[in-house]
Parts: C-alpha cells; sequence; structure tokens
C-alpha cells in the first residue's frame, strides 16, 4: 500500500537531519501510529501489522516540536500507537543525558499529539535495564533501579503515561523488552560481533561469559508489541522468553555453526561496571493476557543470524 510521503527536519541527536512519515487512506481510528518505524524492531512491527491488514502511519526517527508531530500525522486520526522512537546508538544510549532528555521531550510532545486525536491506546517501548538487578527470574511489579540517565529519562515517562492511564486518559502498556536479536542486528552488538568474527577467521576478545541473559528474537518481539497493542493492555509488560542462557554457552552455540570457539578469547575483558550476573525475564503476563507464544526457538534464531551474517560477507 502506497502513500503520501512528507519530510521535516530533525533536531535530535542521533537522528537523521530528514523525517518522513508515510501515510495511507484510512478510515476513522483505524490507524496504528509507529515510532521508530526505522529501526530493528519497528520495521518488523510495521511489516506485520500490515500483513494483518491494520492501516498504518509510521515515523522512522524522530522529532522535535509538537508541530512537527502534527506536521508528520495531518489529518490522519490515531486509534493506537506503537511508540518505539528513542535514542538508541549502542555505544552511549544508558549514559548520555541530552539525548535522553531530547528523546522524553519528544515523547511528551508525541503525548500531545495522541491525546488531540482520540487514541485510545498507547504502547511504549521500555526495557528489561529499568529493573534493578536480581538471581530471580523478573516480574513486573519487581523494584526498578533509575541509576543511568536513560533509566531516569524513561521512568519519567513511565509515570506520566501510568497516570494518564489511571484517569483513562490514554491508556497505556510499558513493554520491558529484554535481550532482542535476529537479522539485521546492529553490527556493534554481541552477537552480530561474534558472528562476523568466527566466519571471518578473526580473534574477538571477550568478558567471561558468565552472565545470563534472556534472548528473543527481533520478530517475535515486534510480534509481542503488536499482540500487547491489540488486547490493550496497561501498565508494565514484561517482553522476553522467560529462558536464561549464559553468554558463553551461547556463543559456543554459535560457535558451533560458523567457526572456531578458539577464536573467541573469554575473560580476556573486563566487565563493565554494574553488568549484572543474571538478566531474565518473567513472561507470564504477556503469554496470559495478549495470547502471545514466541515462534522461533533459540536454535533457529542463532541459525538465521548466522545466514544473515554469511550473506552480508558474501556480498561485499
Amino acid at each position: 500500500m502506497t502513500g503520501a510521503s512528507s519530510k521535516v527536519g530533525s533536531g535530535l541527536a542521533g537522528a537523521p537531519s530528514e523525517l518522513s512519515a508515510r501515510r495511507v487512506q484510512v478510515r476513522p481510528r483505524d490507524v496504528t501510529l509507529v515510532t521508530g518505524a526505522g529501526g530493528f524492531i519497528g520495521r518488523h512491527v510495521v511489516s506485520q501489522l500490515r500483513s494483518a491488514g491494520v492501516e498504518v502511519v509510521s515515523i522512522e526517527h524522530a522529532w522535535h516540536s509538537r508541530a512537527q508531530v502534527d506536521s508528520l500525522l495531518g489529518t490522519s486520526p490515531v486509534g493506537r500507537c506503537i511508540h518505539l522512537g528513542w535514542y538508541a546508538n549502542p555505544a552511549d544510549y544508558l549514559s548520555s543525558e541530552l539525548a535522553n532528555l531530547q528523546s522524553l521531550r519528544s515523547s511528551i510532545e508525541l503525548l500531545g499529539a495522541l491525546m488531540s486525536r482520540g487514541c485510545e491506546h498507547l504502547t511504549v517501548a521500555g526495557t528489561s535495564a529499568e529493573y534493578s538487578p536480581s538471581v530471580f527470574p523478573l516480574t513486573e511489579g519487581d523494584r526498578v533501579d533509575e541509576a543511568t540517565p536513560y533509566a531516569r529519562a524513561k521512568a519519567a515517562l513511565r509515570d506520566l503515561t501510568a497516570e494518564l492511564s489511571h484517569l483513562n486518559v490514554l491508556p497505556t502498556a510499558w513493554c520491558r523488552i529484554f535481550n532482542v536479536t535476529g537479522p539485521g542486528e546492529d553490527p556493534g552488538r554481541l552477537l552480530p560481533l561474534v558472528t562476523r568474527a568466527l566466519l571471518g577467521r578473526s580473534p574477538l576478545d571477550l568478558t567471561d561469559g558468565t552472565q545470563v541473559r534472556d534472548f528473543l528474537d527481533v520478530r517475535d518481539v515486534a510480534a509481542a508489541l503488536v499482540a500487547v497493542s491489540g488486547a490493550h493492555m496497561i501498565g508494565p509488560v514484561n517482553l522476553c522468553s522467560g529462558d536464561g542462557v549464559r553468554l558463553k554457552d551461547l556463543i559456543a552455540d554459535m560457535a558451533s555453526r560458523c567457526g572456531s570457539l578458539e577464536l573467541l578469547h573469554f575473560g580476556a575483558r573486563t566487565r563493565l561496571s554494574g553488568d549484572p550476573d543474571t538478566v531474565v525475564g518473567d513472561n507470564t503476563r504477556l503469554v496470559n493476557e495478549a495470547g502471545w507464544r514466541p515462534s522461533r526457538s533459540r536454535s533457529q534464531m542463532l541459525d538465521d543470524i548466522v545466514r544473515y551474517w554469511r550473506s552480508q560477507l558474501e556480498e561485499r
């Protein structure tokens, strides 16, 4: 389905200089707005919504003001919104005060635009990084930690949307996404980094790999976001597999597919300060209330990652 395109400048850190929104002809209250639609998760969300016959308005990157949001949306009604747009540079997204404050400001401008259009439900992408460390599977009621600029900015938006939900002004689901991976992930992140090193026969220094993490394929994360939005869930919701794995074991599994484990030097790097031993989620609420189930096993996820990066390297 093809629609008109408009572009405006963006003044946000890490955002491209131009910003586009794609519109389609819609019936009142029959459209879902997706922000961050050009991102790793966002493009899968848009694809799945459209495959399900949902009319979509997509904003690929960021915006600087309420006027920009209104310009991008034009007269389009918005029945639901899945808000993924936030500063996400892997190098400093947790620590950048300015970029996170700008993302918070942009999100607040978005809330105003949504309420003016009578939006019935908002789904926001949060993160497992909001939680305080725990050796047990994390539930939505567990304590959160606001130690980083990223966590503080997200917490401010979370508290605001919680109040809007309480007042029934804009019912909001706050989705805490755990470790997401899959084809097309940023090459600087862990599994692409490891896969590319193995395929290229290059040595790679790593930490000891004893950290336990909860991984989910990006397509299953997108399906979970769509399911949460469709179910009009409210409050925090964990988006995770519920199954933890040691990083060293996961990487060894990857090495069995595409190279020698001897290329990977475990313990050569020191873990970052504050890197928790265990981050595993409990997905009971997601499964029971949204009817979601993962479509890909961990083995299928790793196979797809290797296949993707092998094809990328062969094209060079």
